[in-house]
């Protein structure tokens, strides 16, 4: 055997045990990729099912107050209550927290709702802290 064929057949061993490593990397890291992906939609999930719970509870609370039983600043104080949950959600889908085009089908008209409610006009005025139910919206409508 000659020298350059000795060389030859052991890079050629070494290119094969490498190539074999670096697929069960690649295979490795892959993995993790995706169990990472799973778990990233397990945590939207769990996020808006907490922001739902909140929004749903506030909503309940707003809709059994009477107004002839309760005072103003207790139907406000529901109503702030209730738009700040709705929000935080709105936040979260427009700052990419969770898929703006996922959510769409769920929550248009519900902020459709919301923002067309006669009892409820006084909160979105031009000096509104409900920027980000404006401005979703908006861009929902767009």
């Amino acid at each position: 055997m000659s020298l350059t064929f000795t060389i030859d057949l052991a890079t050629t061993a070494t290119l094969i045990v490498t190539a074999f490593f670096t697929h069960k990397q690649i295979k490795s890291i892959e993995k993790t990729v995706e169990s990472d992906l799973k778990r990233s939609k397990q945590d939207d999930l769990r996020l808006v099912l907490e922001l739902e719970k909140q929004m749903y509870e506030k909503q309940k609370e707003l809709n059994k107050l009477n107004p002839k039983e309760v005072s103003v600043e207790e139907i406000k104080s529901c109503a702030e209550a209730y738009l700040n949950s709705l929000d935080r959600l709105c936040f979260a889908i427009l700052n990419g927290y969770l898929d703006l085009s996922t959510w769409k089908k769920d929550y248009c008209g519900i902020l459709f709702d919301v923002t067309g409610r006669e009892d409820l006009k006084s909160f979105f005025t031009a000096a509104t802290s409900y920027n980000n139910i404006l401005e979703l919206r908006k861009k929902w409508t767009e």
